[in-house]
């Protein structure tokens, strides 16, 4: 089967950190041709990320899949959004027939006229993105539901139930957005859909980097890697409910030493950082070896 080369995004080209939303329009081009308005970017790294998930689930299904007040209708809502993505964006190997969604890429039909929850965990499975989805009652929001199996540095089970305010509230420097976040979340039901990105730096390509059994990069070794967070926002008025994916993705050093410029918008982010970005991006203890390695 053949898959594209994955897409590939460098956040920081601004050079500067700030915790700004910074959203974009979902298909933005970033260089990466069709993928870039893909909410599920399918590529060569399906294989690893599938397995990767079977894992996670296998190991802690209790820190991957969770609920909160999520009711059947923002289920069903948000399982039929993400199947007509799927037809829409990946004709060649998604379709629906009979009120299921078929796939040549994994086995099981994923159902869309009953047990929604079970369904989207059978999806959820079969793609390469993770997903939160954001429900409103009118008074609040919270998040409703989580399938997460390759968090950064940060514990999808605490995230569950959790505003938005809460949620980002580890956040250095978040409170500056606090008063801001209704119109966040009612942008991401009503506008949109969105696209934006976290990242860090690592040294290592693991998926899962949940604070459980990822430990802090000390950089002692010869290569390491940027790691993204693409993060998109695709809204579900009709259930006020939004979906957000999170997709991780990888750049070698080598690549971002390839161009000059890449390079020095990176070296000119990290210098800019303080040390709280720094310890929440969990790249305090091996800071001096980073920079030496950086310039």
């Amino acid at each position: 089967m053949q898959f594209p080369a994955p897409a590939v995004y460098f956040p920081f080209l601004r050079g500067s950190y700030d915790v700004n939303p910074n959203l974009k329009l979902l298909g933005t081009d970033f260089g990466n041709g069709a993928a870039d308005g893909h909410a599920f970017q399918i590529d060569s790294e399906y294989p690893r990320f599938v397995a990767s998930k079977a894992c996670s689930l296998a190991d802690a299904p209790e820190r991957c899949v969770m609920e909160s007040d999520l009711s059947d209708e923002v289920a069903t809502t948000a399982l039929r959004a993400m199947a007509n993505r799927l037809v829409l964006e990946h004709p060649q190997w998604f379709s629906l027939v009979d009120a299921g969604l078929r796939s040549s890429l994994f086995e099981p039909v994923i159902w869309l006229d009953q047990d929604p929850k079970a369904n989207l965990d059978l999806l959820m499975r079969n793609v390469q993105e993770d997903v939160a989805i954001v429900a409103w009652d009118g008074v609040r929001d919270w998040t409703a539901y989580i399938h997460v199996c390759s968090p950064s540095h940060w514990a999808p089970e605490s995230k569950i139930g959790n505003s938005f305010v809460q949620v980002h509230a580890p956040v250095p420097g978040f409170e500056k957005i606090n008063p801001a976040s209704a119109g966040l979340v009612q942008g991401m039901i009503h506008k949109g859909p969105f696209v934006r990105f976290v990242w860090t730096l690592t040294d290592d390509t693991e998926l899962n980097h949940h604070p459980v059994h990822a430990k802090s990069p000390i950089f002692t070794g010869d290569e390491f890697w940027l790691r993204y967070e693409r993060q998109v926002m695709i809204g579900l008025p009709e259930a006020n409910a939004a979906l957000f994916f999170i997709r991780v993705g990888f750049v070698p050093a080598a690549d971002i030493h390839k161009d000059a410029a890449i390079m020095d918008a990176l070296r000119t982010t990290l210098y800019g950082m303080t040390p709280e970005i720094r310890s929440y991006k969990g790249l305090q203890p091996g800071w001096e070896n980073l920079m030496r390695k950086i310039g």
